[in-house]
Parts: C-alpha cells; sequence; structure tokens
C-alpha cells in the first residue's frame, strides 16, 4: 500500500472521519497527511479510485487523500508542487471551468515542476473512426462520455491544451500521441 492510499478512509460509526494527530485539517475542509510525504510533493488531480504511490491523490469523494472540488483553488502554496498529474480531467471540465483552474495548477508548480496531462485527442478518436479502426459506440464514449466512465463536458483537443498552457508561462518539454487513442503532454515551468 501506498503511503497516501487510505488515509481518508478512516471513519468512526457515524461516518466521520477520525483525524490523527499527524493530520492537517484546512478550514476549507480539506484533509492532508504532509508527514508522509519523502521530500517531493506531487498531486494525482481527478484520482478516481488510480491511487499513486508518492503522490498526494485528489478527488472530489473518497478513495483518496484529499477531498475538493478540482474547480475550486488547490490548496497549496505558490510553488510548493513538484509535479501535476491530470489523466481525464480535463474532459470532466466544461471549457469556462478549465479557463478558471488552469492558471491555479501552474501557480503550485514550482519552478522547473512538470505538469503531466493524460487524455483523450477527439480529433485523433474522430480520424481514426473515420478509418473505421474503431465503432461509433467507442468514439461517441471519447466525445461525450458513458455511464461506465462519466460524462464529458468538453473534448479534449492537443493544440488547444498546449496553447492554453503556454500561455500561462510552462513550456511543452514532451509530447506524445503513439497510440492515437491516448494523449500525453507534459510542460515544465
Amino acid at each position: 500500500m501506498g503511503k497516501w492510499q487510505g488515509y481518508c478512509r478512516v471513519f468512526d460509526e457515524s461516518g466521520l472521519i477520525i483525524l490523527h494527530e499527524t493530520f492537517i485539517l484546512f478550514l476549507i475542509g480539506v484533509v492532508v497527511n504532509r508527514d508522509n510525504v519523502d521530500g517531493a510533493m506531487n498531486l494525482n488531480l481527478g484520482c478516481g479510485h488510480s491511487l499513486l504511490d508518492e503522490y498526494i491523490n485528489v478527488d472530489i469523494k473518497l478513495p483518496c487523500n484529499v477531498i475538493l472540488d478540482l474547480r475550486d483553488k488547490l490548496p497549496f502554496a505558490d510553488e510548493s508542487i513538484d509535479e501535476v498529474f491530470a489523466c481525464c480531467v480535463i474532459t470532466s471540465l466544461s471549457l469556462a471551468e478549465w479557463q478558471n483552474i488552469k492558471s491555479d495548477w501552474v501557480r503550485v508548480l514550482k519552478p522547473s515542476g512538470r505538469l503531466i496531462i493524460l487524455d483523450h485527442d477527439v480529433n485523433e478518436y474522430m480520424r481514426i473512426f473515420l478509418l473505421k479502426e474503431i465503432t461509433r459506440r467507442e468514439c461517441t464514449d471519447v466525445i461525450w462520455g458513458s455511464d461506465q466512465w462519466g460524462w464529458c463536458k468538453q473534448g479534449v483537443v492537443a493544440e488547444d491544451i498546449i496553447s492554453d498552457l503556454v500561455q500561462e508561462g510552462i513550456a511543452v518539454t514532451e509530447f506524445s500521441n503513439q497510440d492515437p487513442r491516448t494523449l500525453e503532454i507534459v510542460f515544465t515551468k
């Protein structure tokens, strides 16, 4: 079990979180155990059930280490985070929500910190659909979402994400679209 895995899952019989002395309760209601990070501070935003070792796993509901609506400002100091990882998060935000929070993801990054975006590129899905490499259902599940994976509020297009984040003052250092279904962009502050 990872150092952060399970820290938000301790409840008493009434369903309230039991806080140990090493927990810090922020006034905004976020619980973080900072004693379990060895040096680097890494965030896994929108973790769902994919809890990563050596990361503070953040989501709107359990299981996670920090309960937070990602449309809200991150409860971390400026330039305090080494790496922000976001897998399939941008599609769950509306365009307006993305425009409002993207600068906050950059704000918390340390100089030379990395922002890693993994998502599905709508343009690539449309291309492979038109080549009949995937079914209509596979294509629409990516564009609009599904009951299984959640509903999408916007389609991710690599060029738009790159443009948005470069305007925030970070640079693309890696770009991969080797598997047309998985877009990976790494930015460095």
